[in-house]
C-alpha cells in the first residue's frame, strides 16, 4: 500500500501557520510595558491655554466693477399645518 505524504505537507504548514500567529499576538500583548519617569520621582505637567482673542472681523465686500449697484435679495417661507379630519 502506498502512503501519500502530500496531505501531511498542508496540515503541518496549517500548524506552523497558527504557532506564528500566536507568538505574533502574544509579542503584541507583552510589548507594552510600562515606561520608567526619568529621574524616578513625580511628574508635575502644567498646560496653559492660550490667550483668547476675538475673531477678526471679515473684510468688507469689494465694490463691482461697473459702479454702485446694490442687489437686495428676501427669502420668504411659508408653512402650513396638515388639514386634520
Amino acid at each position: 500500500m502506498a502512503t501519500n505524504n502530500e496531505s501531511n505537507s498542508g496540515l503541518w504548514f496549517l500548524i506552523g501557520a497558527v504557532i506564528v500567529a500566536v507568538a505574533a499576538i502574544l509579542w503584541y500583548l507583552n510589548a507594552g510595558g510600562s515606561v520608567p519617569a526619568a529621574g524616578g520621582g513625580d511628574t508635575n505637567v502644567t498646560v496653559q491655554a492660550p490667550a483668547a482673542s476675538a475673531p477678526a472681523a471679515p473684510a468688507a465686500p469689494a465694490a463691482p466693477a461697473g459702479g454702485t449697484s446694490e442687489t437686495t435679495s428676501t427669502t420668504t417661507t411659508t408653512t402650513t399645518a396638515p388639514a386634520s379630519n
